[in-house]
């Protein structure tokens, strides 16, 4: 009788099972999992975030400063003005019909004296007249009831309150969790492939060539950091002719940032490499592929 073909065992547990019972057996590992998988969807959706709240990164009320959680806030008068400005814009007619009958509530004429025939400084004086909590004494109008329906739409709930320029914490905690995991994140993986560009060759081969690496690794970690840290800091990105092109302007800030840690931080992995690869060079199975006559590119990169 031929031999049977001996049967292979399929382990019990596949990759993505494997991490689940992992996680379930580490609880703190699985909750700081999902924090970060929360953060970095909250970074994703930060602009979409800003717009829904009204609340851009970089606007500031100082007239809401250091409010609390859930607490609510009206738009800036500048804010206010510019919204009237656009609406007068897209749409004179029904701004002219609002001015007309604006023009005809008394308490505009008693408060201001002459009123403008302007519709757009007719709305501004009635906004300042609602911002000051007057109510007219005669008839509301298509004027004055747009210009509440409008204050209502003006008003803006920051739910983690604001900070001491009057900035949604909430936005801010988006647009700053957006960059810190991008920029920890791209650091990890270029200083990784650094490292690994580095340690590998240099722990396969052996000889001169991990003598030359590790010693150009050597003369970098040996570099004081500070210094370096500073004159890395005052490069501008733009007038490089390279990398001026590929980052825009507005990333240019988290791309110099990215780089100095970079430049700073794959001699570590490096290291780390190196000696993994001096370890498995010496393993049975790549001396018997290197009696083989299998290529030391395939070796590395296969096995």
């Amino acid at each position: 009788l031929a031999p049977t073909a001996p049967t292979v065992t399929r382990p019990k547990w596949r990759r993505w099972r494997a991490c689940k019972h992992w996680l379930r057996r580490q609880p703190v590992a699985a909750a700081s999992l999902g924090l970060l998988l929360m953060l970095g969807t909250l970074g994703l959706l930060a602009p979409l975030l800003a717009r829904a709240l009204g609340s851009p990164s970089a606007a500031q009320n100082l007239g809401a400063r250091l409010l609390p959680w859930g607490a609510r806030t009206m738009l800036s008068t500048g804010d206010q003005e510019a919204a009237v400005e656009r609406f007068v814009k897209a749409e004179p007619e029904r701004a002219a019909q609002m001015g007309a009958s604006l023009r005809a509530i008394q308490l505009f004429a008693k408060a201001k004296g002459t009123l403008p025939e302007d519709d757009t400084e007719m709305l501004f004086i009635a906004l300042e007249t609602l911002q000051d909590g007057a109510q007219p004494s005669v008839g509301e109008g298509p004027g004055w009831a747009w210009l509440l329906a409008q204050r209502e739409s003006w008003q803006r709930r920051h739910w983690l309150g604001t900070d001491e320029l009057g900035r949604d914490q909430l936005v801010r905690l988006a647009y700053g969790a957006r960059v810190s995991l991008g920029v920890g994140l791209g650091v990890a993986l270029i200083s990784g492939l650094l490292g690994l560009l580095v340690g590998l060759p240099a722990g396969f081969h052996g000889g001169w060539v991990d003598n030359a690496l590790m010693r150009f690794t050597d003369a970098i970690l040996a570099l004081p950091l500070l210094p370096l840290l500073i004159v890395l800091s005052a490069m501008d990105l733009g007038r490089l002719p390279l990398l001026g092109q590929v980052f825009p302007a507005d990333f240019q800030a988290q791309a110099k940032l990215m780089l100095i840690l970079c430049l700073t931080c794959w001699m570590e992995p490096a290291r780390i490499v190196r000696a993994c690869a001096l370890a498995e060079s010496r393993q049975d199975y790549l001396l018997a592929g290197r009696a083989l006559g299998v290529k030391p590119w395939r070796l590395i990169v296969r096995h």
